[in-house]
């Protein structure tokens, strides 16, 4: 291994020993400063000793005179003064001497370093330049640094125009504010189900606030024993959602589709109330576009075919006047739903109630479009849907007109 290295920097001399005799010199240096450290750290009395202290003589014993006795204790005290001041400039020559050595260390290094230096500043020279007018690969991150830039910030703006593109179609605007909702459990689930009643309510509200016990009395009806019934529930949050009357209706029918994906139903019934009539509507318009099986009957409780009073609607719903927007009058939404409607020849039969007592949404509203209407005594535009028992006229009076068509399987007449 060490020849195939060797071997290799004789080859590449011209670039390795620039590289090599300041390493060298670096390496030689740090072993000479080593080596001195470590010849301090060997034990000073391997050294050099210390000069010996001369033993002190005892006083002998049974001296018998004061004056024998302070001699003697004076010159072991001048003993002991000679020995501490000899043991002193022993201690200062060995720091003396350290400190020498480790100037001398110093000095050595140093030099090492400026030899190593100087070696390589005049191999370095030897080395002949480079051409002028050869030129130099630049490479793509130092050449186009703005280009690569403002290639990243188009990118950006062409995936947000897209995604605006894309997000401002209807038909995605609504797969996104219906994202996540389920269409709910039978309220009644029949073994032998031969019908579907479908129960939508309007703006804001909520199945059970809605209609109070006006799906459960369905259930409750014995002539209702091969009918099962939906509630549609759609949260008041569609609204902060832009979820539109379309987007709304698409998601209706595309949960009415799976429910009968084994076409099990003979026939299909909407009961809708305010604006779930014209999502009822946009239901039927879709299922025939989409060759589904079609609703057979929209019966129609309060609907706002031409527009409503915004400022009775918003105070009846308790919201703002601005989540109204597509309940005025000539409003595109409309405008648009009458001139499908108009041209929907094989369209449900439509049943319409409406009420004097109402003051969100007019008689002649009410009833457009309508092939039968009905005109209750009086109930608010809420309380028209809220019947308490089943011989409530509010019950009795579309019920009947759904019996009647399932019984017979066609469009019934009008009582």
């Amino acid at each position: 291994m060490w020849t195939h290295i060797l071997d290799f920097l004789l080859r590449h001399a011209r670039f390795t020993i620039p590289l090599v005799i300041p390493i060298v010199g670096v390496i030689g240096g740090t072993l000479s400063k080593l080596a001195i450290e470590l010849f301090e750290l060997v034990p000073q009395r391997l050294r050099s000793a210390p000069p010996p202290v001369p033993p002190a003589s005892e006083v002998e014993p049974g001296a018998g005179t004061e004056e024998k006795a302070a001699s003697d204790q004076a010159e072991q005290r001048k003993r002991l003064q000679v020995q501490e001041r000899r043991r002193f400039e022993w201690m200062y020559a060995e720091g003396q001497r350290a400190r020498e050595n480790r100037t001398r260390l110093n000095t050595r290094t140093e030099r090492s370093r400026s030899e190593s230096a100087r070696e390589y500043q005049a191999f370095r020279f030897q080395i002949p330049p480079i051409p002028e007018n050869i030129p130099r690969p630049r490479t793509a991150a130092a050449a186009t640094p703005s280009k690569r830039r403002s290639w990243g910030l188009l990118s950006i703006a062409i995936i947000m125009l897209a995604l605006f593109v894309v997000l401002s179609r209807k038909d995605v605007k609504a797969k996104v504010a219906t994202a996540g909702l389920g269409f709910p459990p039978p309220l009644c689930n029949m073994a032998d189900a031969k019908s579907l009643l479908v129960f939508i309510h309007g703006w804001a509200g909520d199945p059970k606030e809605t209609w109070k016990e006006f799906p459960q009395l369905v259930c409750d009806d014995p002539e209702f024993r091969t009918v099962e019934v939906v509630v549609v529930n759609y949260p008041t949050y569609f609204a902060r959602r832009n979820a539109e009357i379309m987007g709304l209706a698409d998601w209706v029918n595309e949960e009415i589709e799976k429910a009968d994906k084994n076409e099990h139903y003979a026939q299909i019934v909407l009961i809708a109330h305010s604006m779930g009539g014209l999502i009822g509507r946009e239901v039927a318009i879709l299922g025939k576009l989409k060759n589904q099986k079609p609703a057979g009957l929209l019966v129609e409780i309060a609907t706002p075919h031409q527009g409503a009073n915004v400022a009775g609607l918003a105070s009846a719903l308790g919201i703002s006047e601005k989540l109204t927007k597509e309940m005025l009058n000539d409003s595109s939404t409309l405008n648009s739903l009458t001139t499908q409607w108009s041209a929907f020849a094989d369209r449900p039969t439509t049943y319409c109630f409406t009420s004097p007592d109402d003051s969100v949404v007019s008689l002649q509203s009410a009833i457009f479009g309508c092939d039968r209407s009905m005109t209750y005594p009086l109930w608010s535009h809420t309380e028209m849907v809220k019947p308490p028992k089943s011989d409530d006229p509010r019950y009795v009076e579309p019920i009947g007109i759904v019996q009647k068509f399932i019984a017979t399987k066609s469009s019934p007449t009008p009582r």
